[in-house]
């Protein structure tokens, strides 16, 4: 099984986009920031940020959830799809 440590040193670069299965493991130990509605003429999503401190940085975690472009109801469960991108500050 991976661990939050070996997912993030497989990682070359940042920011880079990750599995759902590795954001699984991910979401886990990191902590939960805040939600950000996007709601822009030709993108809707909502976006969950996690937090993670390690020695050698912060890293966040985008989990973006995709809408219909011209969806009313924006809830997560009406999401056409979902996005995970890591990055180090």
């Amino acid at each position: 099984m991976e661990s939050v440590e070996s997912i993030i040193e497989s990682k070359k670069s940042f920011p880079c986009k990750i599995s759902e299965k590795e954001a699984e493991i991910l979401i886990k130990a990191f902590v939960f920031q805040k939600e950000c509605i996007n709601n822009q003429e030709d993108s809707r999503t909502i976006e969950y940020i996690y937090k993670y401190n390690r020695k050698d940085g912060v890293y966040i975690l985008l989990e973006e959830f995709m809408f219909l472009e011209f969806e009313e109801n924006i809830d997560i469960t009406r999401a056409i799809g979902k996005n995970y991108y890591l990055n180090k500050r």
